[in-house]
């Protein structure tokens, strides 16, 4: 079992679904899931995360500017666009 923290950010549910149950299957437990740029902002304020796959079009925010934001700049991103 892996120990780092994942955070997986899409507006998609399918999407996030599907690439959770694709760490699991690798062995990641500790996988958090956020549907906009601010709900990402809160997980990141409240744990560290080794890891942040991050959708650039977000509902409320871009993955950009919640990339930028202060609190998220200790973590390592993939910036993913899906059409």
């Amino acid at each position: 079992m892996m120990d780092d923290r994942i955070l997986l950010v899409d507006d998609e549910q399918g999407l996030l679904v599907m690439v959770e149950t694709l760490l699991r299957k690798e062995g990641f437990q500790r996988i958090a899931k956020a549907s906009s740029g601010l709900e990402a902002l809160r997980h990141v304020q409240s744990a560290s995360f080794e890891l942040i796959v991050l959708a650039v079009m977000l509902p409320d925010m871009n993955g950009f500017d919640s990339a930028r934001s202060r609190s998220a700049s200790d973590s390592s991103f993939f910036m993913a666009s899906f059409c």
